[in-house]
């Protein structure tokens, strides 16, 4: 009988082989007064095969889906003002001053959106 090899995750294949043979032969002889002669022979052949063959195979996959997601989000908030007040100044018989506002506003907005998304697949066939 075969040994049978066997792995943690593999595949096992086993044989086992059997023959017996057996073979009888019988012979009785008997002589007596009268002259008789008797004379047996008895052949017994057996022959016993047996086989079988045993396969096991073990197939594991393991599949790891790791999603990693960064998500950064900048916002950048500016605001300028400049106030700028020109005044002219004229000299007259009378005093005449025509003042004028100028007002400058900026709004400036910057988003920026970073997302980052790296996904790792681990895949392992173990037979």
């Amino acid at each position: 009988e075969a040994t049978r090899s066997d792995d943690a995750a593999g595949s096992m294949v086993q044989t086992s082989l059997m023959v017996q043979t057996g073979l009888m032969v019988q012979t009785n002889l008997m002589v007596q007064t009268g002259l008789m002669v008797q004379t047996n022979l008895m052949v017994q052949p057996s022959l016993i095969v047996q086989t079988s063959l045993v396969v096991q195979t073990d197939l594991m996959v393991q599949t790891d889906l790791n999603v990693q997601t960064d998500l950064n989000v900048q916002t950048i908030l500016m605001v300028l003002t400049d106030l700028m007040v020109p005044t002219r100044l004229m000299v007259q018989p009378d005093l005449m001053i025509w003042p004028g506002l100028m007002v400058q506003t900026s709004l400036s907005v910057q988003t920026s959106l970073m997302v980052h998304t790296s996904p790792v697949v681990q895949t392992s066939l173990m037979m």
